[in-house]
């Protein structure tokens, strides 16, 4: 990170004890290692939470800034890290989903979040699938004035979270884990309630293995769109996030399947869910051979 930096040692003053206690619960969350530090910012210092590891890669930090009201977390990109906001651009233009649940269940808690691409404010729901050059993430919880210091932690663990899963979506969460610890599909978060990351590494095994086209109605989104559609699909999940366990590991060939954005809504449009193979059925498509042994996918 460009601007200078110092770790925090034992916090000693009750701001500094609820940072520390937030951090340390976040990481408990998130299975991420976090860094506690204080940068300048326009003249005040101010406290960010940073990924621990790898030191050497530009990536991005949150900051937690007290409010008149309360909190406000926020994305902080490090220099040179366009890379890290393309691939989480990517994967929130091809599961907006994880992006909407996040944010709807924020919005339940009392986190009121607005996100910015290329400048321009967006909704979850309605992404930019052009090329992300920048990103803002803001996530504003209130903090009433009854609050006592545990209170005061579980609203800075879920503001400040909140802004970390968003971060986080496009990214393989393993890369930051301890080497010693296993890397499952997702790390659960108390604050959103069965909420998972979803590994892009599990996406890229299932793209491997079936393609890139789309699996019911075989659209190929780079004959239709030239060089723009190249390299661009969904990813269905067959088993439903909330009804992934702790440490869940999903098969990406079995229990993965690549979609376009239209036959994934439809899955989801009506009151039950669609499998991929009745979708086909649906459009009259030939029948293909599938790997999940008579289940019907439903995530």
């Amino acid at each position: 990170m460009s601007r200078a930096t110092r770790p925090t040692g034992e916090p000693t003053h009750s701001r500094g004890q609820i940072l520390h206690d937030a951090r340390i619960l976040i990481q408990e969350r998130y299975r991420i290692r976090l860094e506690l530090r204080f940068v300048d910012r326009f003249g005040n210092e101010i406290p960010i939470l940073r990924p621990a590891e790898p030191a050497e890669v530009p990536l991005f930090a949150v900051a937690v800034e007290e409010t008149a009201f309360g909190v406000m977390s926020s994305l902080m990109p490090d220099a040179y890290a366009g890379n890290i906001l393309r691939l989480i651009g990517e994967s929130a233009v091809s599961e907006p989903e994880l992006w909407v649940q996040s944010v709807a269940e924020g919005t339940s808690d009392g986190i009121r979040t607005s996100l910015y691409v290329n400048g321009d404010l967006v909704k979850p729901d309605c992404l930019p699938t052009t090329r992300w050059r920048s990103l803002e993430i803001e996530c504003h919880g209130r903090i009433p004035a009854w609050a006592d210091p545990d209170n005061r932690v579980e609203i800075v663990a879920a503001v400040a979270g909140l802004c970390l899963a968003l971060c986080l979506t496009g990214l393989d969460t393993e890369d930051f884990q301890d080497p010693a610890e296993s890397a499952p599909e997702g790390a659960r978060t108390t604050v959103m309630a069965n909420r998972y990351e979803r590994s892009s590494r599990n996406r890229r095994a299932c793209i491997n293995h079936y393609g890139w086209l789309c699996w019911v109605c075989d659209l190929d989104f780079s004959e239709i769109y030239g060089p723009l559609g190249d390299g661009y699909i969904q990813v269905h999940h067959m088993v439903p996030v909330a009804e992934m366990g702790p440490g869940y590991r999903p098969d990406p060939v079995k229990e993965m399947v690549p979609l376009c954005s239209n036959c994934h809504s439809m899955i989801h449009r009506g009151e039950s869910l669609l499998s991929p193979v009745e979708l086909r059925e649906l459009l009259g498509k030939d029948p293909k051979e599938n790997l999940w042994n008579g289940q019907t996918p439903t995530g």
